[in-house]
């Protein structure tokens, strides 16, 4: 009686600890570049709140110092401010995010407004960006949030503005 004969070729192949190993390195990858996203997301916010902070206190101090009728004409408000070296830059800052930083008239009160188009107040800011910058804030007490309809959202962000887009202001008086 013969003996079977073994297999003269095996199958070739992967193994299941070498599968694995592959897809616990990929996973590792993966979660590491979107934590830094999101630290990235979260250093642009402080930057933004950062800037209304220098911002708003430059323009605070110039207020108290040369001039108690600035708000009057702020169309050149970047120019007085680069004159007396409160800021360095004579022509309206952008931000992290994108957009630029205005001084406006909202509602009788004078704002330092974050948004796009020529007053910057068209809103472009994502939900995420806009908390990010809103809970880098300090006082929350003179934030104005609005959407792309120029509807106030602060403090209720509710469903029907969840998708939306969003500008942020810090009032100045």
């Amino acid at each position: 009686m013969k003996t079977p004969k073994l297999l003269k070729y095996t199958i070739e192949g992967f193994s299941l600890i070498e599968i694995s190993i592959s897809l616990i390195i990929i996973g590792v990858m993966t979660g590491s570049i979107l934590k830094g996203r999101d630290l990235l997301n979260q250093a642009k916010a402080r930057a933004v709140a950062d800037d209304f902070a220098r911002i708003s206190t430059a323009i605070m101090l110039y207020v108290n110092e040369y001039d108690a009728s600035f708000f009057k004409t702020p169309a050149d408000v970047w120019k007085k401010l680069a004159q007396v070296e409160l800021l360095e830059f004579d022509t309206a800052p952008s931000s992290k995010f994108g957009g630029t930083f205005a001084v406006a008239l909202d509602n009788d009160k004078y704002v330092l407004r974050l948004g796009t188009g020529d007053s910057s107040n068209e809103a472009f800011l994502t939900l995420t960006q806009m908390l990010g910058i809103f809970a880098k804030l300090q006082d929350s007490s003179k934030i104005i949030v609005r959407d792309k309809g120029h509807q106030l959202v602060f403090p209720v962000i509710d469903e029907r503005n969840k998708d939306g887009v969003y500008t942020i202001a810090i009032i100045l008086q």
